[in-house]
């Protein structure tokens, strides 16, 4: 849903990637910081790192910004590539799974609704994944891609709530499936 909003916003995007390519950080450069911030995230959420909720929400919205930014300098750079695309979208997928495992062992949100949520976010992408494969393009369908995931985690843990998030962001990856693979299945009968 939000993907749709970006392309609305791709000149002003262009002109950002173009601000910070001037730091001379490759787009993978940028992908792998925001991992990194994923994997602290994960972290604090876990309390390794002391921090709570609210901090592990504002790191949701500074990886979130740094996912972002790599798209933004690789557009910016014409540096747009297959393997740079693999390396984002392997690095968002292993931030993702970090951070469940991480609101899983803080206890704060029913395990069941944390396998729900990773489930359901897991399944968005992999549905994304099959449908290119087969050339049909599903980006920006649905309710629930990466970004609203991020920021209703992001809000609900800073504000408290993180099992209402939780919850609300596994009907978000559940509807997104379902409209999803709906798609792709009517898609294919004509």
């Amino acid at each position: 849903m939000l993907n749709r909003i970006r392309e609305n916003i791709e000149p002003i995007l262009l002109k950002i990637g173009k601000i910070f390519s001037h730091l001379r950080i490759s787009p993978t450069g940028w992908s792998i910081i925001g991992l990194i911030v994923g994997v602290i995230a994960a972290m604090v959420y876990a309390e390794i790192i002391n921090g709570g909720i609210v901090l592990g929400g504002i790191l949701l919205l500074v990886m979130g910004f740094f996912d972002i930014i790599d798209g933004a300098v690789a557009k910016a750079t014409n540096s747009v590539s297959l393997k740079g695309a693999f390396i984002d979208s392997n690095s968002d997928r292993i931030s993702e799974i970090l951070i469940f495992i991480g609101i899983f062992q803080s206890g704060l949100v029913n395990p069941n609704i944390v396998l729900l949520a990773l489930s359901g976010s897991l399944m968005v992408s992999y549905v994304r994944a099959k449908s290119e494969a087969m050339n049909i393009q599903v980006s920006g369908l649905g309710i629930g891609e990466r970004a609203e995931r991020i920021i209703v985690l992001a809000l609900f843990s800073i504000g408290g709530e993180i099992q209402v998030g939780m919850m609300i962001l596994t009907i978000l990856t559940i509807v997104t499936v379902i409209q999803r693979i709906t798609y792709v299945i009517l898609t294919l009968k004509k």
